[in-house]
């Protein structure tokens, strides 16, 4: 099996639909399988999908869950069903928009074996399929590097990156991917970026539904909050630990300086205890201390309002 299609999908009786469609529409001349997660949905999104298996051939399997798995139970699922040499995730709210995409991923992929990640740029679009004016923070060059994510730049959303699947190899840490983490692209971001070298194609191939309002988009459901902080800086030290264990000092020195930013961040919103001695404490406590110096006056002095989703 040369691809695994991972969907998950959840409330999204709106846009469910187009998201199969986009895939059945994909060119792929190697065998591949769709495995699509329905998670207890509470709208008529199950009715939805019953209604799409008559026009799907037997390669996309449907699990119907009879209990709320929750995002990552729906999601882990999926992954150990999985038999591709290459899987791509895509949840029920966004679609692809050009019909070779997965093949020209995939021959990218094949001719270039030192490359973890294939990734393009995406068009953001509303509830209703319309661009919106925002810019995802997607890679503007193509070659991804620990740098662009130590200033917030992805190598694409979600539904763009075609990846090896590194759950078969057991020599790769996954360690970092159980980190409860709200920005599941970032966490998967550090994760390839530590692991290999991501390509990005600078072409909108993919449409990202981003709903801030209301419906049931899950950007719809993420906002800044203490808890949100109090994830970001677990993560971040949890990730300065993975750099330690198996990068290099570049990529310790970047984690170091991204730990120290999130306390920062933390202390200005009051997440619980964090006081400028905890900051200080925990710069202390860190190798690289020019460098971390050097970050964030960059940070601040470069610091931008951008119409950017974050």
């Amino acid at each position: 099996m040369k691809l695994s299609i991972i969907v998950a999908v959840y409330n999204q009786e709106r846009y469910v639909e187009r998201t199969i469609k986009s895939i059945l529409c994909q060119n792929i001349s190697c065998e591949y399988e769709v495995l699509i997660g329905e998670d207890c949905s509470t709208d008529n999104t199950r009715s939805v999908l019953k209604g799409l298996e008559s026009v799907c051939p037997s390669n996309y399997h449907f699990f119907y869950r009879k209990n709320n798995l929750g995002p990552s139970g729906n999601f882990n699922d999926l992954y150990k069903r999985m038999k591709g040499q290459y899987f791509l995730v895509i949840e029920g709210d966004d679609y692809f928009l050009y019909n070779l995409k997965l093949q020209e991923q995939i021959e990218f992929l094949d001719k270039n074996p030192e490359y973890i990640a294939c990734a393009h740029n995406v068009l953001v679009v509303d509830e209703n399929s319309k661009e919106r004016e925002l810019e995802y923070p997607d890679c503007k060059k193509e070659e991804y590097s620990i740098f662009d994510y130590a200033n917030f730049v992805l190598p694409g959303q979600t539904a763009s990156i075609l990846a090896r699947n590194y759950f078969k190899d057991a020599s790769i840490d996954k360690s970092i991917l159980d980190v409860p983490y709200y920005a599941g692209d970032r966490r998967r971001a550090f994760f390839l970026i530590c692991n290999g070298k991501i390509h990005c194609i600078q072409k909108k191939w993919s449409a990202y539904r981003y709903v801030t309002d209301s419906g049931s988009s899950f950007s719809a459901t993420i906002r800044d909050s203490i808890k949100t902080r109090e994830q970001d800086i677990l993560f971040l030290k949890k990730s300065m630990e993975y750099a330690r264990k198996n990068c290099g000092r570049v990529y310790q020195k970047n984690c170091e300086a991204m730990w120290i930013l999130a306390l920062y961040g933390g202390y200005r919103k009051k997440v619980n205890q964090i006081s400028i001695a905890t900051i200080l404490l925990a710069y202390i406590s860190c190798k690289y201390k020019l460098y971390i110096i050097k970050y964030l006056c960059s940070y601040f002095l470069n610091k931008k309002t951008r119409n950017v989703v974050h």
